[in-house]
């Protein structure tokens, strides 16, 4: 019994050294990484409430994870302790990949979500414009509008693939709920007329037309690609 309670008494001293001893651990160092570029590292620890100063083992890290994910640019967060000072933030933003026109302009990032309204950020000017969509469509159905969103974005990939993505450019996407998508590059002055789906396959089929009208010096003013094995000019 005597052995026992010596055990408990020098257990509760350990526990007391240690919580001394981790209270001493004081958070003297935010360190945050990532590509950043609509956010900065003063905006990350603004967002994870943590101050310097604070209690390093007492920091609740699901907490501070959730804080700074409250931000829309924010995709993931990884947050995790470094001793004896400092605390690490990883961060990884959304990547805008369209300019979304409903009256105002909007960043679409790459996994089809809405950011936030467009304010003057540079960074991204020569995204392709997404247009077409009215703000009406679009609260009346979101899982809908959300689904066209994302073709929209598998058909911008599937334009940035082909040979003649640097030649042509990409201006806009527009969208029309019977005919599907059109695209607009930005340095010839016609429509290419894509429809819903296979998306690579069409413009595979643009990319052989443009080869052979160049080599005729033909100009058009738009070209449907939803026919099995050729293509339709509007001169």
């Amino acid at each position: 019994m005597g052995l026992f309670f010596a055990f408990s008494f020098a257990l509760l001293i350990g526990l007391r050294y240690l919580s001394l001893h981790l209270e001493r651990l004081k958070l003297d160092t935010i360190l945050v990484a990532g590509e950043l570029k609509n956010l900065d590292s003063k905006q990350i620890v603004q967002l994870s409430g943590v101050k310097l100063g604070d209690p390093l083992f007492s920091l609740d890290l699901p907490e501070i994870v959730r804080k700074i994910k409250e931000n829309p640019w924010v995709a993931s967060v990884k947050v995790t302790r470094k001793f004896p000072h400092n605390l690490m933030i990883s961060v990884q933003e959304k990547i805008p990949q369209l300019v979304l026109s409903v009256g105002k302009f909007y960043w679409v990032s790459s996994e089809g979500e809405i950011v936030q309204s467009v304010h003057g950020q540079e960074g991204e000017a020569d995204l392709p414009v997404l247009t077409g969509f009215t703000r009406q469509e679009m609260e009346q159905d979101p899982p809908r509008s959300r689904e066209i969103l994302k073709r929209a974005l598998k058909l911008a990939q599937a334009y940035q693939s082909q040979s003649f993505t640097q030649s042509l450019g990409l201006s806009e996407i527009h969208y029309e709920r019977a005919e599907g998508f059109s695209l607009y590059p930005e340095k010839q002055p016609f429509r290419a007329i894509v429809g819903f789906e296979d998306f690579e396959v069409k413009l595979s089929r643009l990319s052989n037309a443009l080869e052979k009208l160049k080599t005729l010096g033909r100009s058009f003013a738009a070209i449907d690609l939803n026919y099995e094995g050729k293509a339709i000019l509007t001169l």
